[in-house]
């Protein structure tokens, strides 16, 4: 670890966070359990995960299916997180890991691009079509089959709606979003989209109309389309649909918000989910993480004015 610290000392500089003074930022976690059977499922998909995590990727390890279906580490990953955000966005029993899906479900930043350069062009921008046709003609009833679908739309309800609060929905998985934007509509709420399949000549125009003066439209963004650069401070509240396994994903996220320019508390909402396995298996991932950016980067955190840090090397 010295040599890699020495490395990056030649070419990095790092300030401390107290460098900027912003507003404060608070995390408010609300507790939210899923169904037995539902919560059974994830567990499943999660195993097989843990699996598929033990194995090289050369050997592309057959899970469940047979000869027929082969099962990755972050198909069944992704399988088992939006099964918990909701049972339809899943395939079924039978059926572990499909990468067109699995791509679907994704942020699907520069979807277009992806989509013009892929072989598989007609087969993905068919099933995107199929499936927004699909979702139209979901009932109420198969909506709500989801805990956590419900709790993130009644919470936008009552910042958006009956507070009249700007509010930005942060969400990995496209569908997903589709979903929230589809109940929001049965609460006659229409929601700003920001997202992978939204050109970028549009997303100009979605910005200043969220920040249009009266506005209270939620905006429901994906975390691949909320990059770097984005400044979002006319709102301070915002809802994280779902857990990361980055911690600088999730920071890039809430600093779409806290930011220079914001000049109120920012507000982090989110629903924690305790018998939830995947969620458990990504906090453990991603705090893992954590320890060992800070081991490594800790030394190249320096006032403006320090004297440079120089590590011994160990032989």
């Amino acid at each position: 670890m010295s040599l890699l610290q020495r490395l990056f000392m030649a070419f990095t500089i790092i300030r401390p966070k107290d460098s900027i003074v912003l507003p404060p930022r608070r995390k408010v976690a609300f507790e939210l359990t899923l169904p037995m059977q539902q919560a059974n499922r994830v567990e499943e998909l999660t195993d097989k995960y843990r699996q598929a995590a033990q194995m090289s990727s050369n050997e592309q390890v057959k899970i469940a299916n047979g000869d027929t279906q082969i099962a990755s580490a972050l198909g069944c990953a992704i399988q088992a997180q939006v099964h918990q955000l909701h049972p339809g966005l899943t395939l079924n029993k039978e059926t572990i890991y499909d990468p067109v899906q699995d791509f679907e479900n994704v942020t699907a930043e520069d979807l277009d691009d992806m989509y013009a350069s892929s072989d598989n062009y007609p087969r993905q921008a068919e099933a995107r079509s199929k499936w927004l046709a699909d979702l139209e003609e979901w009932s109420l009833q198969k909506l709500m089959e989801s805990a956590h679908l419900n709790a993130i739309v009644n919470l936008i309800h009552h910042i958006s709606d009956m507070l009249g609060l700007r509010v930005v929905i942060f969400a990995q998985y496209l569908r997903y979003q589709d979903l929230v934007d589809r109940l929001l509509r049965h609460r006659h709420i229409v929601s700003y989209r920001y997202d992978g399949s939204v050109a970028s000549s549009k997303r100009a125009r979605i910005q200043a109309n969220f920040e249009a003066q009266n506005n209270s439209r939620p905006l429901l963004m994906t975390v691949g389309a909320g990059g770097i650069g984005l400044n979002l401070t006319e709102a301070n509240i915002m809802i994280l649909c779902d857990e990361m396994w980055n911690d600088n994903e999730v920071a890039q996220a809430i600093s779409r918000l806290h930011r220079q320019g914001q000049d109120q508390e920012v507000l982090v909402l989110k629903f924690a989910i305790p018998n939830s396995a995947i969620d458990l298996e990504i906090i453990r991932t991603r705090e893992n993480k954590v320890q060992v950016n800070t081991d490594l980067l800790k030394p190249l955190i320096t006032k403006h004015d320090a004297e440079p840090v120089i590590l011994k090397l160990l032989y």
